[in-house]
């Protein structure tokens, strides 16, 4: 059998990487251009966003589609949304940047547990997670030390920078691992639509 956990550690490397390029610098982005005002509200909808996806991505993973798929096409299209974002922070539209935020919440979120979940199906979990995961704090770091070496901290940069980051991920989730939804097959009920 292949081993599988060199890939993984890209992986999570990678859904780290993306994630500290535009969640870490949100604030210093947005008071540089003078939206401060809207910075906690960012974080809110950014927490909102983390409780209500997940429910409903979880639910296609586990019976319609294979996790890496998901995981892959929630990135790319989260790249898109991240693309446009610099433009309304720019023209200072807080209203705008809110709901892309919320998109990219709504899309950026679940692939966390996607990457989680495809880890624990290809690997012995509690031997090998956290050294797959603690590939995850090293992408979140490497991309702190880039921003902060470059002078990219309160610049609209970090979306695009976090966008092309995303659809180097998103590629790349189509070339992980196998990972069918466990649910297929089995009787689907109201209840699971509701979650």
């Amino acid at each position: 059998m292949q081993n599988k956990t060199p890939r993984l550690l890209i992986m999570m490397f990678l859904q780290y990487f993306v994630q500290g390029s535009w969640n870490m610098t949100m604030g210093l982005v947005l008071s540089t251009f003078g939206l401060s005002s809207i910075i906690g509200t960012s974080y809110a909808l950014l927490g909102l966003a983390t409780i209500i996806s997940p429910l409903f991505v979880g639910m296609i993973a586990d019976r319609f589609i294979s996790s890496q798929k998901i995981m892959g096409s929630l990135h790319l299209v989260n790249a898109c949304v991240l693309f446009s974002i610099p433009a309304f922070i720019e023209a200072q539209n807080g209203t705008m940047f809110l709901t892309l935020l919320f998109v990219v919440g709504i899309l950026f979120y679940p692939t966390t547990a996607l990457a989680n979940s495809i880890s624990f199906r290809h690997i012995n979990g509690v031997k090998m997670f956290p050294i797959i995961r603690v590939f995850g704090t090293f992408g979140f770091m490497c991309i702190g030390f880039i921003m902060g070496q470059m002078g990219f901290s309160g610049s609209t940069i970090t979306y695009e920078i976090a966008a092309g980051s995303a659809i180097v991920l998103g590629l790349y989730c189509f070339t992980l691992p196998s990972t069918p939804p466990n649910g297929k097959g089995k009787k689907f009920s109201l209840r699971d639509l509701l979650c």
